[in-house]
């Protein structure tokens, strides 16, 4: 009878090496190899008494916990409590009447030693792998220079309003000249979330208004970013009808503390002089914020009555161009519908919502309506039956198209316009008095279709607009 031998056909790792899988990893030679009588009697078990493994413990995944136990129970014997280890890890430092650590305990130390060294190591190898292969950080931005001569500015002005109000004019952002897609891209980048800083430093000018006026409803500017940009328009139009009237006087500078140090020299002929001459120089300094109190306001009342011109007159050519194109639409369907139908046609057409006509402008009407428009739908909760649906009141309606006002579709230029003069009324920038004009004649023109009475008629298109073109000439 041959002794039995374990077999594989794993390769050997290396020459000293045997195949995985093997203690010791050359077959053979192995302790369950080794047929004895102890091994026949009791079968082969892996104990190693000197490391405790036995059979409570041998199914452990690691022996550090057998190791801690023993180092931690080896370090509690002796009278004063057991050793400790050298500073290397190797030895031990015992004092006197004390017995040396178990070697088990200095085992296990450096065990746990080596393990932290390596994992160090193995962190640290790591980290300089990553900062290798990644790019290497961008240097911080050099610190910002301070402005002293804006500070000293700053706190100048910081006591004189006069000073302030005509420095903050001077100080309006300057308009560039550009060209049409200029002026279109830059209306985009004002409808989107470009940052106003930004945008003021290339505002392009508008030599044609109602070019402006089609491009701010086409890009969907929102409102308060149009109102702002309005503001810096029309007080740059202002500017320049008023610009042949004279400069206000300019501030006198250093009057009051020159005249006071007068005073101070002086004796009591210079308390007389120093008097006089603070005085004057008061007086000087309130004729000029008057004098700049009265330009600010021409600017202000002329910005007003240019802009509301502008809009009212752009907003009623929209309105006869939008009532127009709804006619001839009602017109042609009258035409191609049956005889018997034409009736009924012509009250659907009118009753159906409006849109702003294309006129000259490439894009399309947005589909989108503005985020407030639906505060000013609420009108329609208190309007009464559909007067256009009937046949009494529709040739009222259709000889005056402001009675349709709240029939144009969300988005349409008029409804825009309309929302840009109430958000430009909020901000100041519109001239009350042709407002309420305005706003007067369109609740008569509603209120006398609503009744069932004949309307009026409606008022022409101003000198120098075209209805059907909706456009300033």
């Amino acid at each position: 009878m041959e002794p039995y031998k374990l077999t594989t056909n794993r390769a050997p790792l290396s020459e000293t090496l045997g195949p995985p899988g093997f203690h010791p990893l050359l077959p053979g030679k192995c302790s369950e190899d080794c047929l004895t009588a102890h091994l026949a009697e009791h079968g082969y078990k892996d104990e190693l008494p000197q490391f405790k493994i036995d059979d409570t413990n041998d199914s452990l995944w690691s022996l550090s916990k057998v190791l801690v136990d023993g180092a931690v129970v080896s370090r509690g014997e002796g009278p004063a409590g057991g050793g400790a280890l050298g500073p290397g890890g190797g030895g031990a430092v015992t004092a006197v009447g004390a017995s040396a650590p178990h070697p088990l305990a200095a085992a296990a130390f450096s065990l746990q030693r080596a393990t932290l060294s390596m994992l160090a190591a193995a962190q640290r190898q790591r980290l300089d792998a990553e900062q290798g292969a990644s790019p290497p950080p961008p240097p911080p931005p050099p610190p910002r220079a301070s402005h002293p001569r804006a500070a000293a500015a700053a706190m100048q002005l910081s006591g004189n309003p006069a000073a302030a109000m005509s420095q903050g004019v001077v100080q309006l952002p300057e308009l560039r000249p550009a060209s049409d897609v200029g002026r279109k891209l830059w209306l985009s980048a004002l409808a989107g979330s470009a940052p106003l800083g930004y945008l003021a430093q290339t505002v392009p000018t508008m030599p044609d208004r109602r070019l402006l006026l089609g491009l701010m409803w086409q890009t969907s500017v929102p409102m308060p970013r149009a109102t702002w940009f309005v503001r810096l328009l029309y007080t740059h139009l202002a500017r320049q009808q008023l610009r042949p009237l004279p400069p206000p006087p300019p501030l006198p500078v250093g009057g009051i503390t020159a005249a006071t140090a007068a005073a101070a020299g002086g004796g009591s002929g210079g308390n007389v002089m120093g008097f006089t001459s603070s005085a004057s120089a008061m007086s000087a300094a309130a004729a000029a914020a008057a004098g700049v109190q009265a330009a600010s306001s021409a600017l202000a009342s002329t910005r007003a009555s240019l802009w509301t011109s502008d809009l009212l007159s752009y907003l009623d050519s929209q309105i006869a161009a939008v009532e127009a194109a709804a006619a001839a639409a009602a017109a042609a369907a009258a035409v191609a519908a049956p005889s018997g139908n034409g009736g009924n046609a012509a009250a659907a057409t009118a009753a159906a919502p409006l849109s702003s006509p294309q006129i000259d402008y490439p894009a399309a009407s947005p589909g989108v309506s503005s985020p407030d428009w639906p505060g000013l739908g609420a009108d329609d909760a208190f309007r009464l039956q559909d007067p256009f649906t009937t046949g009494g009141t529709a040739a009222g309606a259709a000889s005056d198209p402001r009675a349709r006002l709240l029939d144009y579709h969300p988005g349409a230029a008029v409804l825009y316009f309309v929302r840009l003069a109430g958000s430009t009324f909020l901000d100041g920038l519109l001239d009350t008095a042709k407002l309420v004009d305005w706003a007067c004649g369109q609740l008569a023109a509603v209120t006398s279709v609503l009744a069932g009475l004949p309307a009026a008629s409606a008022p022409p298109p101003p000198a120098g607009m075209t209805a059907g073109a909706g456009q300033f000439l």
